[in-house]
């Protein structure tokens, strides 16, 4: 690949990458923003004859006022039933009079309150003769008293007007609710799920530059792109509705979202023949139901923002937002029949393939789809079974769930068998670099929540500070020491060659001086590069004089081999060059190599010739790893030097 095209690519994707956490970061920062009066609705109402919109849950109604806090509520809390029809200044006829009066009381909420706005202490609002010519969002202030310290402090909050019509009584009632921030646990939970998804964003970006002309890497790479705005957005959807640019890209990803997955499984780890026989009629077919979806979806949601609010328009609105309900019902379905394509054609995969190391991966993806499967029915249920659920709550856990499954599994297949060839891509010593900072940033985080945990809970008396340094000592020593313990781990697994390798000269050294039959020292070396590079199988062949042909000497742990082979002058050329030759996958045997036939027939995963004097003597035949994962540079390198001290012994 030429490098201002690789540039390009670079470009584009940088450019993405970045789009997206700019939206990830504007949808998290405006939730952490966001006022809230814990009263909850959906898009319609059950009954369209009752005016305003209705209350599916209102958060409060069951919490009594703790001690030493703010009340929830001045005057009678909505129930669930009842039908919204003021917020503030804001009449509601629809969900996006909701939306709009959610979004003016955040910008209201977040500004300093006017001096009108103040009630005195411990008053009540709802005190008509008092207070009749309140603003619409006020600031209240009470003093609560400590029994046990007799000590007051002044609390104070803010407070919007809602007008509702009780479905009990029928009659119109007003009432002063608290507004709060939402769940801040809920906010951190997502940073950390999307600080997650990011690292995988980034190998499938790095392996999108690497390998544009890949469609797996290319696929990959936008399902990753479409995952995060799609959870992200779902999450926080009656929020995030209050802005169509925070809206359009949720809506977009999530149609997307089901038919990328099915493409992305029909092109991985190789393209599907329903590709190679139909490439345009199966992409149509593909893409044409979300297609349209999108385009309706996108009609709609235009004639919902852009109508205006007022009652003249509310029909309209309420009429798009009946048919937006309805067709998120239908694609509902329609993404569960996409879901089920991709674990069929997922575990097809996996079953036709014949590479160990794909097939590992394949693996992991396919236990984390059957795993995924009962929670992806169970929500699918719900839609049907208990909307309102769903909607506000009970499907958020079961589609976390599900995208960790899945992350998991994409982790698992990047580390351990090279998922999207991440070797090939990022350096090792960069990978080293990056998981010793990681567990220093670790061990520095723990030793400052512990810290931060102790001032917060002001353990200042004297009494409490000696076993506090105690605890914090044996805290730090304990944490210091599984430090090390990961250190070591990441030193070995990283630099474990060098290890094995300094064994195994040692040890060949020994033998050289000791054993002066050939079997016993190609033995030797053979069970050092079994135990060094964990393969299944190793041989020995050495070069009959000045002939083609090559003679088994020893074999461990292999297969019965033939006794001799012969190399074309093709293929001596080959191995003269490079010194080394890796078996590759290949779905077809016409036109391969008399290598790769030979790989096929010793069913070897590397076949290595050492020289003696200049002149090749003998080929070392190696099996499959145990890890299924390819040959290195540092393996092939550990192959070359025993060799040759094995070719200078014999």
């Amino acid at each position: 690949m030429k490098n201002n095209e690789q540039v390009f690519y670079r470009l584009i994707a940088g450019f993405l990458s970045a789009l997206l956490a700019v939206y990830c970061f504007a949808v998290l920062f405006y939730v952490a923003t966001s006022a809230d009066i814990g009263v909850r609705c959906l898009l319609t109402n059950d009954e369209f004859s009752f005016p305003g919109l209705q209350i599916r849950r209102y958060l409060q109604s069951d919490s009594a006022q703790p001690a030493g806090e703010l009340p929830v509520a001045f005057g009678d809390a909505p129930q669930e039933g009842d039908q919204l029809l003021e917020i503030g200044d804001h009449s509601i006829n629809s969900f996006f009079d909701y939306t709009r009066a959610m979004a003016t009381l955040r910008s209201t909420w977040q500004k300093a309150p006017s001096y009108d706005s103040r009630v005195e202490k411990n008053t009540n609002p709802m005190d008509i003769e008092r207070y009749t010519s309140l603003p619409p969002v006020i600031h209240y202030f009470s003093d609560q008293t400590n029994d046990k310290s007799e000590s007051s402090k002044v609390l104070h909050g803010r407070y919007v007007r809602v007008k509702y019509y009780q479905s009990g009584t029928g009659e119109t009632v007003t009432c002063w609710l608290i507004i709060q921030s939402l769940s801040s646990i809920n906010v951190i939970l997502s940073i950390i799920w999307c600080l997650l998804e990011f690292v995988i964003l980034a190998v499938a970006a790095l392996s999108f530059c690497n390998r544009p002309s890949d469609s797996a890497a290319r696929l990959f790479f936008v399902l990753c792109l479409f995952t995060l705005p799609a959870f992200v957005g779902g999450y926080y959807w009656w929020v995030v509705s209050e802005s169509l640019l925070l809206t359009a890209p949720f809506f977009s990803s999530a149609i997307l979202l089901p038919v990328v997955t099915l493409h992305f499984f029909l092109n991985y780890p190789t393209r599907h023949s329903i590709r190679d026989r139909f490439p345009l009629l199966s992409i149509a077919g593909l893409y044409f139901v979300p297609v349209v979806m999108l385009g309706v979806f996108s009609f709609l949601f235009g004639v919902v923002y852009f109508s205006g609010a007022g009652p003249e328009s509310s029909e309209i609105v309420r009429s798009a937002l009946a048919w937006i309900e309805y067709l998120i019902d239908v694609y509902i379905v329609i993404s569960c029949f996409y879901f089920a394509a991709s674990v069929y054609f997922l575990i097809e995969n996996y079953r036709s393939c014949t590479q160990p190391a794909q097939q590992k991966q394949l693996q992991w993806i396919v236990v984390a789809a059957l795993l995924a499967t009962p929670l992806v029915v169970y929500t699918t249920y719900l839609a049907f079974g208990d909307r309102v659920g769903l909607a506000l709550g009970r499907g958020r856990i079961p589609m976390v769930v599900v995208s960790l499954l899945f992350l998991t599994a994409y982790a698992v297949g990047i580390i351990r068998y090279r998922l999207m060839l991440l070797d090939q891509i990022i350096s090792k010593h960069v990978l080293y670099m990056l998981l010793r900072q990681s567990v220093a940033v670790l061990y520095s985080l723990v030793i400052a929540v512990g810290s931060l945990y102790t001032v917060y809970r002001g353990s200042s008396v004297p009494e409490q500070l000696l076993p506090l340094a105690f605890f914090l000592t044996v805290i730090i020593l304990a944490m210091g020491w599984v430090k090390d313990r990961a250190q070591s781990a990441i030193d070995r697994r990283f630099f474990r060659e060098k290890y094995r390798l300094d064994r195994a000269m040692h040890q060949m050294n020994a033998v050289v001086a000791k054993v002066a039959d050939v079997r016993s020292l190609s033995e030797h070396m053979l069970r050092s590069c079994r135990e060094v590079l964990q393969v299944r199988f190793s041989a020995l062949y050495l070069r009959d004089g000045q002939t083609q042909q090559y003679e088994l000497i020893a074999s461990v742990g292999g297969p019965d081999l033939p006794v001799t082979f012969q190399l074309d002058k093709e293929s001596e050329g080959v191995l003269q060059q490079a010194g080394s030759h890796q078996r590759i996958a290949s779905s077809s045997k016409q036109n391969t190599s008399h290598l790769q036939e030979l790989h096929r027939e010793f069913n070897s995963q590397l076949m290595h010739g050492f020289e003696v004097d200049g002149q090749r003597s003998g080929i070392v035949l190696l099996g499959a790893k145990d890890s299924s994962s390819p040959f290195t540079a540092e393996d092939t390198t550990f192959v070359t030097a025993i060799g040759q001290m094995t070719g200078v012994a014999l």
